[in-house]
């Protein structure tokens, strides 16, 4: 009974007759790997094995139209790995390296450059953005950008505002710190004297607390408790 005899191109394999056509070689990198009789062979089947696929390359483009809350990103896949890309965008975060598991967009799918649109972001915070193609390697991220949100009201740091210099803006993470608004700490515009002595010692002062927004509640009633003239309190 004669054979069928399957080969896979899985290296670098010829195939060849000899001059007697009596025999087949089946050749690796020039070397014999095999020899069967022609006589034992109905036919001879060639697969092509497919080469497995890669993680896709890709860059992140850099951010504009930057908002307190919103900005422009993107980016462009320029090998999509052998496999179709499934899913493609960016993704961000207060932390360095972020991944699809933090904030992200969903753009599509393919090959070429792609525009993400970055939302529900805080003011005055700094971020790190990286693109990110999916296929069935896994998922692939391009080199990371970073941006800092713009703040409300267009208020920036050194700024004159309320009596004082704007020093500092709450950010993600900060006590008391509340998405979507603007909050942070006011420094006094010169120096408050250091000549100036505590005074009013034992002096207990109510109505004072540590909420964000009652400093101006908190000098007042300082103020009021505590008359003592050229003193700090």
């Amino acid at each position: 009974m004669k054979k069928i005899f399957n080969i896979l191109f899985v290296l670098l394999v010829t195939v060849s007759i000899s001059e007697a056509q009596d025999t087949m070689y089946v050749h690796q990198n020039g070397g014999i790997i095999t020899k069967f009789a022609v006589s034992q062979i109905d036919s001879v089947v060639f697969y092509a094995v497919p080469t497995p696929a890669t993680l896709p390359t890709l860059t992140t483009t850099a951010v504009s139209s930057i908002d307190s809350t919103t900005a422009i990103s993107g980016g462009n896949i320029t090998s999509i790995g052998g496999s179709t890309i499934t899913a493609r965008g960016v993704c961000w975060s207060i932390n360095t390296n972020p991944t699809i598991s933090d904030s992200l967009t969903i753009d599509g799918g393919g090959i070429g450059s792609f525009a993400s649109n970055l939302s529900s972001l805080s003011p005055s915070t700094l971020y790190h953005v990286r693109a990110y193609a999916t296929n069935s390697a896994g998922t692939a991220y391009g080199n990371e950008v970073n941006f800092t949100t713009a703040s409300i009201l267009g208020l920036t740091i050194g700024e004159s505002y309320m009596g004082g210099i704007i020093a500092y803006f709450l950010q993600q993470g900060d006590l008391g710190y509340v998405a979507g608004e603007t909050h942070g700490l006011i420094a006094a515009p010169t120096d408050q004297s250091m000549s100036a002595l505590w005074g009013c010692y034992g002096t207990m002062i109510g109505g004072t607390s540590t909420a964000i927004g009652t400093g101006q509640a908190n000098t007042t009633a300082i103020l009021n408790g505590c008359s003592t003239a050229n003193i700090a309190a």
